[in-house]
Formats: C-alpha cells, sequence, structure tokens
C-alpha cells in the first residue's frame, strides 16, 4: 500500500510514500503524516491512498498523526465547519469544539467519478436547510453514493426522493 502525501513545505507537487503494515489501519486520505524529505522529518497530508505506485523504492511514512488534527487545523482557519471528505472510509466535520464522523454507504460502484461533488452538493442542501451538521454529513454519503452507482459525473445524481432508497430493506434491485 502506498500514500500520496503533499508536504507542508513550499513545494506544489505531491509525493508518494510507502505505508508501512504496522501503520496501514491508520493512514487514510486526509492523515496527517511525518515522512522523511532529504535529511528531514516533515509533515504533510496524504491525499491519495492506492495499492501501488509508478516509482521505485520508496520511504516509508514514520509516523500518522491523525486525520482529527487536520480537520482541527482546517477549522482553525476560521470556517463555523470544517468538512473532510474520504471517500469510502466517509467524511468528518469539525463545528466547534465537536468533531463528527459518518461513515460512507456500501453500495455496488460503477464509477466514482463526481462523488465527492455529489457529497458537497448533498451537504449543502441539508445546511441550507438548517439542518445538523450530523444530518448535512449523512444526505453528503447518500448523494455520493448515488453518484457512484452510475456511470459519469452527474447522471446518477439523486433527487431528493431517491435519497429514501439507500435506507430501505428491500432486496430487489430496481
Amino acid at each position: 500500500m502506498i500514500a500520496r502525501v503533499s508536504l507542508e513545505i513550499a513545494l506544489r507537487r505531491e509525493f508518494d510514500y510507502a505505508v508501512p503494515p504496522d501503520l496501514a489501519d491508520k493512514v487514510d486520505v486526509g492523515s496527517r503524516v511525518q515522512v522523511p524529505f532529504g535529511a528531514r522529518k516533515i509533515l504533510g497530508v496524504v491525499t491519495a491512498v492506492a495499492e501501488e505506485s509508478a516509482h521505485a523504492n520508496l520511504k516509508p511514512i514514520i509516523k500518522v498523526i491523525g486525520a482529527q488534527t487536520l480537520v482541527t487545523a482546517m477549522s482553525a482557519l476560521g470556517p463555523a465547519v470544517a468538512v473532510l471528505k474520504r471517500g469510502a472510509r466517509g467524511s468528518m466535520a469539525r463545528e466547534g469544539s465537536a468533531v463528527i464522523e459518518r461513515p460512507a454507504l456500501t453500495v455496488p460502484v460503477v464509477d466514482t467519478v463526481g462523488a465527492g461533488d455529489a457529497f458537497v452538493a448533498g451537504f449543502l442542501a441539508a445546511r441550507l436547510r438548517g439542518r445538523p451538521t450530523e444530518e448535512c454529513l449523512e444526505l453528503g454519503a447518500a448523494a455520493g453514493a448515488f453518484a457512484c452507482m452510475g456511470p459519469g459525473d452527474w447522471e446518477s445524481l439523486p433527487r431528493t426522493e431517491d435519497l429514501a432508497l439507500l435506507e430501505s430493506n428491500d432486496p430487489v434491485s430496481r
């Protein structure tokens, strides 16, 4: 397993690092990590996780600082709510001193293009209706899940009435 990391230095590029087996369950998109860079150890943020890299002889991640640290750092920039999308691993938000996490929904995936945008649309739709952050994350997850179930970036976006279908226990696929 590898992680693509954006370093917290003045470079506008990402680097691939090997994920040691003992850190595999801790490394996620949005995790803050410490990595070797030349003779230094610096901090970065994981922007993607994959099974392999096009590069050989990757240096390993040294330690994971955590995703909550990232959402806390985003919150310190001033927004009322800071949201971190983590794909199949769900989402988290920080509102005031509360950190809220919600899982992603398990659906048959056809295409993930547009899932992040759909999440944002669902989150904002709930927010504009005055719903609590927990419900905003859940509606975002549902909209993102719908986007994954069909090809293209907008073709599978749900209507409001479609969202209840993900809660159904009906085994029949329509």
